[in-house]
C-alpha cells in the first residue's frame, strides 16, 4: 500500500484507509483526499459529506456509511494513538494473523446463510455483514448474535476473542427491538384500535397464548383473554398469578372513538412459570376481530408496552 496525507486530520495513512466508493450520488469530487475515519466523523456529527464543495447529506445508519464502517473495521491501527492496535492492544501488529472464516448463520426468517469473515473482524464488522443478508436491513445496534443460545457481547472484540472459528455451529442472528432492563419487572401491554364505522360494538379481542417448547415440539398451553377475569373461569388461571394477567373488558374512549385492552406481565418472574408441569417458554400476544370476518375497517390497531410504575393517563371507560 502507498501512503498519503489526509487533508482533514493531516495524518499519513495507507491507501486501504481511503474510501473506494462515494458517500452519496451527489459526490462528484475526488475520493482520495479525506480518509474513511474523517468521512465517518463528518457523517456522525453533521450528517453530511466532509468535502466542502459537496452538499450531499448522509444518514449515520445509511448503507454507504455502513460500508465505510465495514472497511474501517478491517484497519488494524487506531491513529488516535498512532501505534495502538484496535483488536489486540497488547500484541504487536506483526504478530496478528487473520484467518479466513466461513460461518453458517441462521436468521429469524428460518433462512441460513454462509458468511465470509476474518478471525480478526470485530463483532460489529460481522454484524454489518449480517445486515446485508437480512431482508429488512435493520440498524446494526438492533442486531444481536447468539452462539449456542448465549448472546455475544463486546462490539469491538474480535471473532477470535469470542471463540468463533470455521465450523462453529449454533450461530443465530436476531433483531432486538427492545431489551428489558434488569430493574424492570411489571410491564403493561396495551393494545388499542379505532372503532370501525363508528360502532364500538364491533371490537377486537385480545389474548396472550402460552406455549411450552419440549425438545423439537411446541405445546399449546392456554389462551388468556378477557374470560380469564370471569369469576367462574378464574380458577383455571390461578397458576398465572404474578406472571400474566388480563385486565378485563376493554376501556372505551368516546372522544377518540378508540378501545383499549391491556395485560400485565411480570417479566422477571417468567423464567419460573410452570403450567401443569410444563415450563412456559413462549408468549404470543394477538388481536382478533369479533363479529367481523377480518380486522379490515378497524383504524390503526396498535401495541404499546411500558413500565407499570409509570403508567400514562388512562381514559375512563364509558358507561
Amino acid at each position: 500500500n502507498w501512503t498519503m496525507k489526509c487533508s482533514s486530520c493531516c495524518i499519513d495513512k495507507p491507501s486501504n484507509e481511503y474510501p473506494l466508493e462515494p458517500l452519496t450520488d451527489a459526490c462528484h469530487h475526488p475520493l482520495l483526499q479525506i480518509c474513511i475515519r474523517c468521512c465517518l466523523k463528518s457523517v456522525d456529527s453533521e450528517g453530511v459529506c466532509p468535502y466542502s464543495q459537496c452538499d450531499g447529506e448522509v444518514e449515520p445508519d445509511s448503507e454507504s456509511a455502513a460500508i465505510y464502517r465495514l472497511q474501517l473495521e478491517s484497519v488494524v491501527y487506531d491513529y488516535r494513538d498512532k501505534e495502538v492496535s484496535v483488536s489486540q492492544p497488547q500484541v504487536a501488529v506483526s504478530q496478528l494473523v487473520s484467518i479466513p472464516l466461513n460461518l453458517s448463520v441462521s436468521f429469524m426468517s428460518g433462512d441460513t446463510a454462509i458468511i465470509s469473515a476474518q478471525s480478526l473482524d470485530s463483532l460489529n464488522a460481522f454484524k454489518l455483514k449480517l445486515q446485508q443478508k437480512m431482508d429488512d436491513r435493520p440498524p446494526v445496534r438492533e442486531i444481536k448474535i447468539l452462539m449456542g443460545g448465549t448472546s455475544l457481547e463486546g462490539d469491538h472484540r474480535t471473532l477470535a476473542d469470542l471463540g468463533i472459528a470455521s465450523g462453529c455451529t449454533g450461530l443465530r442472528a436476531i433483531r432486538v427491538l427492545y431489551e428489558v432492563p434488569s430493574d424492570l419487572n411489571k410491564i403493561r401491554f396495551s393494545m388499542s384500535w379505532g372503532w370501525p364505522e363508528n360502532n364500538p360494538k364491533n371490537y377486537l379481542d385480545t389474548a396472550c397464548i402460552t406455549f411450552s417448547k419440549v425438545g423439537d415440539h411446541i405445546i399449546h398451553l392456554d389462551n388468556i383473554d378477557f374470560r380469564s377475569t370471569w369469576p367462574q373461569q378464574a380458577y383455571r388461571y390461578t397458576c398465572y398469578a404474578n406472571y400474566i394477567q388480563h385486565c378485563g373488558n376493554a376501556t372505551r374512549d368516546i372522544l377518540r372513538q378508540r378501545s383499549t385492552s391491556t395485560f400485565n406481565v411480570w417479566v422477571q418472574n417468567l423464567d419460573n412459570l410452570v403450567v401443569r408441569g410444563q415450563p412456559v417458554t413462549h408468549l404470543l400476544f394477538l388481536m382478533s376481530a369479533w363479529r367481523r370476518s377480518s380486522m379490515q375497517g378497524f383504524r390503526m390497531p396498535t401495541l404499546e408496552f411500558y413500565d407499570s410504575a409509570r403508567l400514562p393517563r388512562v381514559c375512563p371507560r364509558a358507561p
